[in-house]
């Protein structure tokens, strides 16, 4: 492997751990009422059924997002594309594979079967 390749591999691990870390401290001082970052009482109210909608909305992004993560052609693709730079896309995109090996998940197979 290249010395560029290397040091890119290097930078992009480094924006994604970094941008997990503030992402977490944002969420941290929001939940905290930390002036410093909009909190979670300095939101407008809104009617029941628009926060139903927006949560829906959410919810259904967040189910599609892993839903689309979980196809196989999407995991052979990373597979073939950061296969050099495992751990770093974990935190930038969700991924069924851990970058821990002594953690067990139970998967369904193609007959609906769950496996270790």
């Amino acid at each position: 492997m290249s010395t560029p390749t290397r040091w890119a591999i290097l930078v992009y691990g480094v924006v994604c751990y970094l941008a997990f870390h503030v992402s977490f401290v944002w969420l941290v001082l929001f939940l905290n009422d930390v002036p410093i970052v909009p909190t979670i009482n300095s939101g407008t109210s809104r009617h029941w059924a628009a926060a139903i909608a927006i949560n829906l909305g959410l919810v259904l992004l967040f189910g599609l997002q892993h839903s689309v993560m979980a196809r196989r052609v999407v995991q052979a693709s990373l597979d073939e594309d950061h296969s050099r730079a495992r751990g770093a896309p974990h935190l930038c995109a969700s991924d069924r594979r851990l970058p821990h090996r002594r953690l067990r998940v139970l998967v369904a197979d193609d007959n609906g079967d769950l496996a270790l």
